[in-house]
């Protein structure tokens, strides 16, 4: 028997449900593929977050990451600092759950290459 990939709408109910359960209860936040820059898009007035994706998702870890660093992006909007301080809080948080109460390493580990973006970015803007 051969294993299917998960969807993309089972990522995201996954990454809601592990990582954001409080965050949109009522799920006004919509979350679609398509073609956007690469790591995605977050429209505060429709109140979308868009992510690219391949047809077939063969990188949990690093949509999960994609889907994480979009959400923290919805969580705290800015108007110059993209990567402000409570983004960074919302993405180091994630790291920690990550790595020592659900054992996706892997997954950690590419929010900090995110983290560590950010802070750089904020830095260069300054």
């Amino acid at each position: 028997m051969t294993e299917t990939s998960p969807t993309f709408q089972q990522r995201v109910d996954e990454v809601r449900k592990s990582f954001f359960p409080q965050w949109d209860r009522e799920r006004e936040w919509a979350f679609v593929a398509r073609p956007v820059d690469r790591v995605g898009r977050v429209t505060y007035a429709d109140k979308e977050i868009a992510c690219p994706r391949p047809d077939r998702i063969e990188d949990v870890d690093r949509l999960d990451a994609d889907l994480i660093h979009l959400v923290c992006y919805a969580r705290c909007p800015a108007k110059k600092k993209v990567h402000n301080t409570r983004w960074q809080d919302h993405i180091a948080w994630a790291i920690r759950r990550a790595k020592y109460e659900i054992d996706r390493e892997a997954l950690a580990g590419l929010l900090c290459e995110k983290l560590r973006e950010g802070v750089e970015e904020e830095r260069r803007r300054a």
